[in-house]
């Protein structure tokens, strides 16, 4: 599907009841998953201010080599008070699902009750999808209500790279329900601007196995009492089997003029820990890098502009 352009070619969703809508999409799993699939330059109008449904959402794809590209996703949301994924690029069956520049942009309507996560990619531990990309996105969260950024979901093999992740309450999000509660493995998260969120990564509960996760050379300008990178456990002894952190900034959303304070790096239940070479501002006495439940940690070369160690 090729359009002219974001400001040429519009597809939007006219609901004709209050239901969950989808604007582009196939039908829920279990199904024949797509082989093959593009679609690019153009804006998808969910419709939502017109009819407003449970769930106004714009995509619900899966299948292998799946890419969206150069698409502007507005005028979505949901009555009904429940995590919805307004771009769903990948599920089961998934492999080499890509989504590249693109614009999720909340401020054009009001997303209504629902949760929204702007970009996400499902599937289960029996299932996970496979060498999947978000890449040079913007996702936009709303001035009132809950959104979230990308949601890498039960992965084996993603890439969040280059996105701008602005006014969101995680821009990096993992849930602590379903599927929050699945397998993951090698997610790499580099080169972001995260744009006053109020996590930049946040995982606030993960109850299953993440194999290995690693964090390099992001921007995170984090909201007043907000944490650069949320990675906790729940339930397991051992959540994240490796997490390797560097190079990475971490300050206040309001760094440059008077600045909050903000938690750093905030980490819990993990076998093998790197946290080396990054600038973390805006912090009090033990609120640089908070770390339980670890049992091998390399922490070192963390410093503020000041040059201090935190």
């Amino acid at each position: 599907m090729l359009g002219s352009g974001v400001n040429t070619t519009t597809l939007k969703l006219y609901n004709f009841d209050s239901g969950d809508r989808c604007l582009l999409g196939i039908e829920s799993v279990p199904t024949v998953p797509l082989d093959g699939f593009e679609a690019s330059d153009f804006t998808l109008d969910c419709g939502y201010s017109g009819t407003p449904g449970t769930a106004n959402r714009a995509t619900f794809l899966y299948g292998q080599h799946i890419y969206l590209r150069r698409l502007r996703v507005q005028n979505f949301g949901g009555s009904n008070a429940a995590q919805m994924i307004v771009v769903l690029a990948a599920s089961v069956q998934s492999e080499d699902c890509v989504v590249e520049e693109c614009t999720i942009d909340a401020t054009v309507t009001g997303i209504g009750n629902a949760t929204c996560v702007l970009i996400g990619f499902v599937g289960n531990s029996g299932n996970l999808h496979r060498f999947c990309v978000t890449r040079n996105c913007t996702c936009r969260g709303p001035a009132t209500g809950t959104a979230h950024g990308i949601h890498p979901g039960s992965a084996l093999g993603f890439i969040a790279e280059g996105n701008q992740l602005v006014d969101l309450s995680s821009g990096i999000y993992d849930p602590p329900y379903a599927p929050g509660t699945e397998t993951a493995s090698d997610i790499i998260i580099r080169h972001n601007y995260f744009r006053n969120a109020q996590n930049g990564i946040g995982y606030s509960g993960r109850a299953w196995p993440l194999g290995r996760m690693i964090v390099h050379d992001n921007v995170m300008d984090i909201r007043n009492n907000g944490t650069g990178i949320l990675l906790l456990g729940n339930t397991n002894p051992i959540v994240y089997t490796a997490l390797i952190i560097r190079k990475n900034v971490i300050r206040n959303v309001n760094w440059d003029a008077v600045p909050g304070t903000i938690t750093g790096v905030n980490i819990s239940r993990v076998q093998d820990l790197n946290i080396q070479f990054n600038t973390i501002n805006n912090t009090t006495t033990g609120t640089g890098i908070v770390t339980a439940n670890v049992t091998n940690a390399t922490v070192n070369n963390n410093i503020n502009t000041s040059g201090q160690s935190v």
